[in-house]
């Protein structure tokens, strides 16, 4: 499990567009998530599926698309249409937080990962299972381990240090990697393993 979680935009649809299309590029991610609430994600991302296909580029649409392009296509416009498409879908990849007060679940082999924008909003049954706790709202980036949960937060987009953290399973272990904007780790720290932090239980499960 690889999750890449990109820190507020604060308003630059051309930081976030950079910063989502480093992530996809260099580091190779299962999922992106945008954890900022400014109310430019969806615009963000329909024009850069726009600039791929150069037209409708719903999913709706896809049939529409191969009909124009593709019927009486040579194999060198059926590969540029292909590939196109590929990366209009891997788009999916990238998502972000409902609304402002919302919280998502990520789980590395049992181990709870809750996201969020606001730390604040963060209550005792957000925090009671979670190992990882990472949030969007900050100056700067931030690891910062109290017993055994650790409060992630990769920074604004423009933090010359920050805005881009990698959350990644390696053997056993989940490593936090923060990335600048040049596509850089400035720091990496192992931040919950298998056989330590909080895991998720179910209710009533025999032990």
């Amino acid at each position: 499990m690889r999750l890449a979680i990109l820190g507020p935009a604060d308003g630059n649809r051309a930081a976030l567009r950079s910063r989502a299309q480093s992530a996809l590029d260099s580091l190779n991610p299962d999922r992106i998530v945008y954890l900022g609430v400014d109310g430019i994600f969806d615009e963000v991302l329909r024009a850069w599926a726009l600039e791929l296909v150069q037209e409708d580029p719903s999913d709706d649409a896809v049939w529409d698309r191969a009909l124009r392009t593709c019927v009486a296509a040579d194999h060198q416009t059926l590969d540029k249409f292909l590939l196109r498409e590929r990366k209009r879908a891997k788009l999916r990849t990238i998502t972000c937080l409902p609304h402002a007060t919302a919280r998502t679940v990520e789980l590395f082999s049992g181990i709870v990962t809750i996201l969020i924008h606001d730390k604040a909003n963060l209550d005792e049954e957000d925090i009671l299972p979670a190992a990882l706790l990472v949030f969007g709202k900050g100056r700067e980036p931030l690891i910062h381990r109290i017993g055994h949960r650790t409060f992630i937060c990769p920074g604004p987009l423009h933090h010359p240090r920050g805005g881009t953290t990698l959350l990644a399973e390696q053997d056993g272990v989940i490593v936090a990697s923060m990335i600048d904007a040049k596509g850089s780790v400035v720091q990496q720290e192992t931040v919950a393993s298998r056989n330590q932090g909080a895991r998720l239980t179910v209710k009533g499960a025999s032990s």
